[in-house]
């Protein structure tokens, strides 16, 4: 975590995970968008990256604030894309 005199709490880290029988890293990077204020709530930037068999490379950005949350996903195959945005409704009613 490195957070230095005048700027934003950051993290960077990569995860482990099991994919298949494999190990393969999910990589997270998190950023305070703004130094909090006494009327402000806090806000964070997120980016999650991976590959799983089948899907290939996917990103994803997630802004927090509060209790609100917007997420974005990026895919270099169109296929996944299509997965991911018929994935969206039930992950909406989950979240």
């Amino acid at each position: 975590m490195q957070q230095e005199t005048q700027q934003p709490p950051s993290l960077s880290l990569a995860l482990p995970f099991l994919d298949q029988q494999e190990v393969k890293p999910l990589h997270v990077e998190a950023e305070q968008r703004d130094q909090p204020q006494e009327d402000k709530e806090q806000s964070w930037d997120i980016r999650l990256s991976f590959e799983l068999a089948g899907l290939g490379p996917v990103a994803c950005h997630l802004f927090l604030q509060g209790v609100t949350v917007a997420a974005s996903f990026y895919c270099e195959n169109s296929r996944t894309r299509v997965q991911v945005e018929q994935a969206l409704p039930e992950l909406k009613q989950q979240l």
